[in-house]
């Protein structure tokens, strides 16, 4: 996955401050998880509602609730990781956090950490500009989107007996049908496409491209 390999390199080269504008943020997760793996590094969330909580772990660090705790946290924590921030854009309009945002940029120049944002669009402070590099997460990549369709089948066959009759061929067709789409709305369509009648087969192509329009 190129887009992939991408925001690895981002990661790796010790870019301080990675924005990530998407309305996707289980699949942003998802990817930094599997990057922060790959590159040997711990990997760490934080929400407004839960504090800062470390991939694995079933409680959140102490003391992290608020943004400025945990920037408190990751800037005094002698753990390099990759930090995922998915609430932060909402306080970017605080002065003493903006603060420490750059005082956290020169931090991380002398580690190997990262702070990833997420969010649907960001109004980036003029003091960060030079801290930032954008990110694009693109659509899913058919290997992705197969990877889906093998989850919704494994799962929704897990709690009800389905039909499945798709060949090779018709596979590469039904994920050919499902681009274009996030994630979350392909396991939508899937999900209706298969519950409405028990089955998935070609005859379901039509319905999710007509579904699309």
């Amino acid at each position: 996955m190129d887009r992939f390999n991408d925001l690895e390199v981002l990661i790796d080269s010790q870019y301080p401050i990675i924005c990530i504008e998407t309305h996707e943020e289980s699949r942003a997760e998802e990817i930094l998880t599997r990057i922060s793996r790959h590159l040997g590094l711990p990997f760490f969330h934080w929400v407004a509602t839960e504090g800062l909580t470390r991939s694995g772990e079933p409680q959140p660090v102490y003391n992290t609730k608020t943004a400025m705790e945990v920037l408190n946290f990751i800037c005094t924590s002698s753990l390099e990781a990759v930090y995922l921030m998915k609430d932060l854009h909402r306080y970017l309009e605080d002065p003493l956090l903006v603060r420490k945002l750059r005082d956290l940029s020169q931090c991380f120049r002398q580690k190997r950490k990262s702070l990833v944002l997420t969010a649907p669009s960001f109004d980036i402070p003029p003091e960060l500009m030079n801290e930032v590099v954008f990110f694009d997460l693109s659509l899913p990549s058919s290997a992705e989107l197969k990877e889906l369709v093998l989850r919704v089948v494994q799962g929704i066959s897990s709690r009800r007996k389905i039909t499945l009759t798709m060949d090779a061929a018709t596979g590469r067709k039904l994920v050919e049908c499902l681009k274009g789409l996030t994630l979350h709305e392909a396991e939508r369509l899937l999900t209706r496409a298969i519950v409405h009648d028990g089955c998935l087969s070609v005859a379901d192509l039509p319905l999710i491209l007509d579904a699309k329009k």
